[in-house]
């Protein structure tokens, strides 16, 4: 705590701006980087990041007033943490004098508690401890890996698809609070200042158009050439195979007609037979 306290007017990084400005197409696709990325550090007071910082974690325990010392357990901010600090410090050099040789449910209990608001008390101090260091850069290698393989995805997809353009446009912020930031000048360029920067902000344009150099305009009449050609061959395919279906279906209905002439030529001829044996019969 004497080593955050000596800090307060002293300034760190506490963050870090990002810009991100992508503009990718088929005539980009010989260059390295076709975009910008920009990390700008901001900087700000130890003391400001004191001020506004706040406690996230599960309140103390109430412990019995044993010597009506009257603490006030709650824990919210910076000057919670000083005060508590002492206080507890006085409370269990007491509790120990008092105390020290009594084995009871009662004074084991009193004991667990006044230890876990002491480890509270010691994992805000190393929270707090954390604002006095600068805010390292955690993310630009990251981006700038992602963005070549966007880079490179995309250069895959003009392969096909040749005349295409992607623009992204990305800016954002990570390690402080834009109340208590406060720029440096020789941070201050490119961005101007950092209610500039949305973290929000992200916005991502797909356009696919045709060029203006007369080889791409070329080469989109060629795929459109093909294509009506490919649709006038398929129209011809399917009518051949209509024809052909037809041709079949006529074929398939004369070998049911014949069947069913042969069937009552046959049925004739029996009958034939029988009306002559019948006569031969009546004869006799």
């Amino acid at each position: 705590i004497n080593e955050i306290q000596s800090k307060a007017n002293q300034k760190v990084v506490c963050g870090h701006t990002y810009t991100l400005d992508c503009k990718l197409s088929h005539k980009h696709a010989a260059r390295q980087s076709p975009w910008t990325f920009k990390s700008i550090p901001v900087s700000c007071s130890i003391a400001s990041l004191l001020e506004h910082w706040e406690y996230k974690g599960k309140q103390l325990h109430r412990l019995m007033d044993h010597f009506e010392d009257r603490i006030d357990y709650t824990l919210n901010d910076f000057a919670d943490v000083l005060r508590l600090n002492k206080k507890l410090l006085e409370f269990a050099c007491k509790f120990v004098v008092l105390y020290g040789d009594e084995d009871t449910e009662e004074i084991r209990s009193e004991l667990k508690k006044l230890v876990s608001n002491m480890s509270k008390i010691k994992d805000a101090v190393a929270e707090l401890h954390l604002l006095t260091k600068d805010v390292e850069d955690t993310i630009s290698d990251e981006i700038q890996k992602d963005m070549d393989e966007v880079s490179s995805s995309f250069f895959k997809l003009t392969r096909n698809l040749p005349v295409c353009k992607l623009h992204l446009i990305g800016k954002g912020r990570i390690g402080f609070d834009a109340d208590i930031a406060e720029s440096e000048s020789e941070y201050r360029e490119p961005v101007q200042s950092y209610d500039e920067i949305n973290e929000n902000d992200l916005e991502v344009r797909v356009s696919v158009s045709p060029s203006q150099s007369g080889q791409d305009e070329e080469l989109l009449k060629n795929i459109e050439k093909k294509d009506k050609r490919n649709e006038r061959v398929t129209q011809k395919s399917l009518a051949e195979i209509d024809k052909q279906l037809a041709e079949l279906e006529a074929q398939h209905l004369e070998v049911k007609r014949r069947a069913l002439q042969n069937k009552c030529s046959a049925a004739d001829l029996v009958s034939e037979h029988g009306d002559s044996d019948i006569r031969g019969k009546s004869a006799r």
